[in-house]
């Protein structure tokens, strides 16, 4: 349950993230913001199953499930409390120190997750955590985005022969990355962009770790050679790499309208259909990157039957069950994220 408490709560933040009326102290939030994402990637990765640590992996992640239900609690006693006449300085306060004590304790379990995952990842050779990587390999059932899979590969092969970017937005966990990733390994997309490359964003962003990110997919044989250059040089390289190309560029969990500006110019426009598309939670950051409302993809929840199809094929793993627990189980997960497959690891 702590990936589905997770997503809970990053629901939670986003909806007062939106909102103008709840006071919160802006650093301390987005503090909390960034470190909440940060347990959802992860335990995205998922530790190691055959563990011989399984016993203190399967204890952080019954801490990290008792703290985001803590900060849930914390945050709607305060929202409850809430009305614009009577919420003074004194609630701030008094709000603030409750999220500077429950930092603290998220602090000391970030510190544990990554030393976990760094003695994990030396036993079993798995690859650490990192702020960017190449595209994630997905597993989960592809469901109820094929309409949404057409609709954005129409978005990427259409006739405008401009440079084009293309946003996809939807809440955390509802399956941005798994549609972009599916539209992102089809063959048929492989044949039209001579390059590909894919590079993960985040609250945390360094422009740095992006441009050697997108570096090493448009450019193996000097990846090594590159990491001793300054960042100026990058760009370039990266700039020459995709003039006169067609290409896609993906950039996965784009928070911030400044990243894009620090990486707009990496992106030629030649007029031969080039394509960079990303994911984000924010509806102005899609605006302010791909320029139109017409070029934003906006990912709906599942449908009572979509949501059934899922969790059928991953609890029941396809064999029949009785009328009364299909009904049961679908008056319960209508509405579902896509990522729901994560979420019944935890039930």
């Amino acid at each position: 349950m702590a990936y589905a408490a997770v997503v809970s709560l990053l629901h939670i933040l986003e909806q007062i993230r939106l909102s103008e009326q709840f006071p919160v102290p802006k650093t301390q939030f987005e503090s909390l913001y960034s470190k909440i994402c940060f347990f959802q990637d992860i335990l995205q990765e998922n530790f190691p199953a055959q563990s011989s640590d399984q016993t203190a992996v399967n204890d952080l992640e019954a801490q990290i499930r008792d703290a985001i239900h803590k900060a849930e609690d914390i945050i709607e006693s305060h929202m409850s409390k809430f009305l614009p006449s009577e919420y003074g300085s004194s609630s701030c306060e008094i709000f603030s120190r409750d999220l500077e004590k429950l930092l603290q304790e998220l602090d000391s379990l970030v510190e544990m997750a990554v030393n976990m995952r760094e003695q994990l990842s030396q036993i079993s050779g798995l690859t650490p955590i990192a702020s960017s990587r190449s595209a994630p390999s997905l597993g989960r059932k592809f469901c109820g985005l094929k309409d949404d899979f057409l609709q954005l590969k129409d978005q990427l092969i259409g006739e405008s022969s401009r440079i084009k970017v293309v946003a996809v937005v939807g809440m955390a966990g509802i399956g941005k990355t798994t549609l972009v990733k599916e539209v992102y390994d089809d063959p048929s997309i492989g044949q039209i962009f001579h390059y590909r490359a894919w590079a993960i964003m985040g609250p945390n962003y360094r422009k740095r770790d992006i441009l050697l990110a997108l570096l090493r997919s448009v450019d193996r044989d000097d990846s090594k050679f590159y990491e001793e250059v300054n960042d100026g040089q990058l760009t370039e390289t990266i700039y020459k790499n995709l003039k006169g190309r067609r290409y896609l560029i993906v950039l996965d969990d784009l928070c911030d309208i400044r990243a894009w500006d620090d990486l707009k110019s990496l992106f030629p426009d030649d007029g031969n259909g080039s394509r960079v598309m990303l994911t984000t939670r924010l509806r102005n950051v899609a605006l302010y990157a791909a320029g139109s409302t017409r070029n934003i993809h906006y990912i709906r929840f599942l449908n009572k039957d979509e949501s059934w199809e899922l969790l059928r094929d991953i609890v029941f793993a396809g064999k029949s069950c009785s009328y009364e627990t299909r009904e049961d189980w679908k008056g319960n997960c209508r509405e579902l994220p896509r990522t729901s497959s994560d979420d019944c690891r935890y039930w």
